[in-house]
């Protein structure tokens, strides 16, 4: 099968730096290829078999997937139809964020995996996330570059939450570890703190932590947080509930450690984060 090339400059849209489509049939996807850009797609709907350079990967529905510009692949059905959320973007924004956010060893692992690596997306990250990109995509382009950057603070979140923290597993997760991640989704477990996630996991503290350290690449406080921030992300968005309350709903006591946390996952203040993803798709005239 010959392998197509497909090319930024013919795709990507630059005043807001990337392209986005929601497929709704595998039979409108192109044939085997490779670009000059990156993109990640998401599965919606039902399985697909995803041919990826040589060797197939069946993807149930929720899967993410990050495609590299060297990445030979294409689609093929099973027996329902799946939707497929894509976006491409361009090497050199991806390149600058992944520099900004990762460490030399976690892009060099990024590149080098013979296969791109398959994460589970919950349904309400998903459907949340094509919200957001849905919204920034029809919403009318701006002169000052703010569709561009809203959109670099989704790439940036979405790379730290479903990549560079994946890319330092390096053995699968036990058993009773997956349980614990599953369970921890739920805010009435996440927002009640660190004690919560030990009593959870039926082991001692300092195997919870070495666990943590050796799958995730964090402590077991730093991997809470980062659950207990995107939820709040995600109520800050989509809700006009005040931001001290989300912060204590969230499970933080101490606000002022809330908005230092928070800065440093999403690199703005939460108010600032509300301003730029509540931008509306249709203005309002007066």
């Amino acid at each position: 099968m010959d392998t197509k090339k497909l090319y930024a400059d013919q795709i990507i849209d630059p005043s807001i730096g990337f392209h986005y489509a929601f497929i709704r049939s595998t039979k409108l996807t192109s044939e085997l290829h490779t670009h000059d850009f990156y993109e990640f797609f998401i599965t919606f709907g039902g399985a697909v078999i995803h041919y990826v350079n040589g060797q197939s990967q069946r993807l149930e529905e929720g899967s993410f997937v990050w495609i590299r510009p060297h990445d030979a692949h294409y689609y093929e059905r099973i027996h329902t139809e799946c939707q497929i959320l894509n976006v491409a973007f361009s090497s050199e924004m991806f390149e600058a964020l992944t520099l900004y956010a990762s460490t030399r060893e976690t892009i060099q692992q990024f590149h080098s995996n013979d296969l791109p690596q398959v994460v589970h997306m919950h349904e309400l990250d998903r459907q949340h996330l094509k919200l957001r990109l849905e919204k920034l995509a029809l919403s009318p382009v701006t002169i000052d570059g703010e569709s561009m950057l809203q959109f670099k603070l989704i790439l940036l979140e979405i790379w730290t939450k479903y990549q560079r923290h994946r890319l330092q597993v390096k053995s699968p997760l036990p058993q009773w570890l997956k349980a614990l991640e599953e369970t921890l989704q739920h805010k009435e477990h996440f927002s009640a703190g660190i004690e919560r996630l030990f009593e959870l996991s039926g082991k001692n503290r300092e195997y919870v932590s070495r666990s943590f350290r050796k799958h995730f690449g964090l402590t077991p406080t730093q991997w809470l947080n980062r659950i207990k921030l995107e939820y709040a992300s995600n109520l800050i968005q989509f809700t006009d509930e005040e931001i001290t309350q989300i912060a204590l709903d969230c499970g933080f006591e101490n606000l002022s450690h809330f908005y230092h946390l928070f800065k440093n996952q999403f690199q703005c203040a939460p108010a600032k984060y509300r301003k730029l993803m509540k931008k509306p798709v249709i203005p309002e005239y007066q």
